[in-house]
């Protein structure tokens, strides 16, 4: 092998190696607490949009992350959900389910993303609910 094919293979490898390590890393639920505009929240299936700080809920979002890689997503039982909220992220919609599925997802046809560390935001959820007496 000559020597300009061996550079050119550590470029490939090197590159591929990066690309899986960027697509292993969690990216932020809420990358910016300003371009996220929640409109709707149940806990408990109970709507409590009205009586939450949604600011603080964004800027809650943005503390937690999620994977890079899509997994398949199904329809859903309400009963596997605890807490559901409805955002527009830069105008697009996004929706997070926290319970026995823990995803965030755009569409049901464009797959899921695995919340990660989701206990601890239901637990901190849990904590914005407590404070106004709602849970």
């Amino acid at each position: 092998m000559s020597k300009q094919m061996k550079l050119r293979l550590v470029f490939v490898l090197a590159f591929l190696a990066l690309l899986f390590a960027f697509l292993l890393l969690p990216r932020p639920i809420v990358q910016d607490v300003d371009a996220c505009q929640i409109y709707r929240v149940s806990y408990a299936q109970a709507d409590v949009t009205d009586k939450l700080d949604l600011q603080q809920l964004a800027l809650v979002l943005s503390g937690y992350r999620c994977s890079r890689l899509p997994i398949p997503f199904r329809s859903y039982a309400q009963s596997d959900v605890v807490l559901e909220i409805d955002m527009l992220i830069q105008g697009q919609p996004m929706h997070l389910l926290l319970g026995n599925l823990n995803i965030v997802y755009r569409s049901s046809g464009s797959g899921a993303y695995k919340i990660r560390n989701s206990q601890t935001l239901l637990y901190e959820v849990g904590n914005l609910l407590n404070s106004t007496g709602l849970q």
